[in-house]
């Protein structure tokens, strides 16, 4: 046995490319059963591996890997200056100087709103040039420009709903800020993923964010209107 696992470190080599022909799927099975052997820490491997063979699936969570970084440059920007604003609007609520706190608030949310356009817009008019980043193939290309601009609508509607929440925090509601981030991460995006896929296939996941977070800018209005109706404000 010894000599065959020295054999066998001698003889491997590394693949660098790969034949476009699908893997037979009984050798599939064999690989996959292999990995579930793998050694992890404290011996939990996991019973289920999932393999996506079709070929359109591979190239829309590629392109969603490349989508995200250009997201969370958009959105981590945004929310760096959604967290300077935290202080402010909780040191001036504390202070009970409302004034400040709304103008703040206003002022944060004008500036939030602006840069949520501007990448917006950079998404939109460049789509292409930012999919080259990711050396995007033709074919990433063929639904990516689209995707992206579909996707790029949700940064309209972000920026408010998470100043809302930021400000609902800095007023210690934090059930109201809970809330409306629940709706973003989970109680609205999940059912649109799982809805709109079934009735426009891959499109429908690339709608269902914007649709998530038009819902949740709006349930987000809602509350404000309540907490301000009842004069909590």
């Amino acid at each position: 046995m010894e000599k065959n696992f020295l054999s066998l470190i001698k003889t491997r080599r590394s693949v660098r490319a790969y034949k476009s022909e699908p893997v037979l799927s009984k050798a599939l099975d064999v690989v996959l059963e292999a990995g579930t052997y793998a050694p992890t820490g404290g011996r939990h491997q996991s019973p289920t591996i999932i393999a996506i063979t079709d070929s359109k699936y591979r190239r829309a969570i590629a392109f969603f890997g490349a989508y995200f970084k250009v997201q969370q440059l958009v959105v981590m920007t945004v929310n760096g200056l959604i967290q300077g604003c935290l202080p402010i609007m909780r040191f001036n609520y504390g202070a009970g100087n409302r004034d400040r706190l709304h103008s703040a608030f206003r002022y944060g949310t004008a500036l939030v709103s602006g840069m949520m356009i501007l990448g917006t817009l950079t998404v939109n008019f460049f789509p292409a040039q930012l999919l080259e980043l990711f050396t995007a193939s033709e074919a990433m290309r063929s639904f990516g420009i689209s995707a992206m601009r579909i996707m790029a609508a949700s940064y309209l509607f972000c920026g408010l709903s998470t100043m809302i929440s930021t400000y609902f925090q800095a007023t210690e509601k934090v059930g109201s800020s809970i809330a409306i981030q629940l709706c973003r991460q989970l109680l609205f995006l999940v059912p649109a993923l799982w809805c709109l896929d079934k009735l426009f296939q891959l499109n429908g996941i690339w709608l269902a964010f914007p649709v998530a977070e038009t819902a949740t800018m709006l349930i987000a209005l809602v509350i404000m209107a309540w907490h301000r109706h009842k004069n909590i404000l």
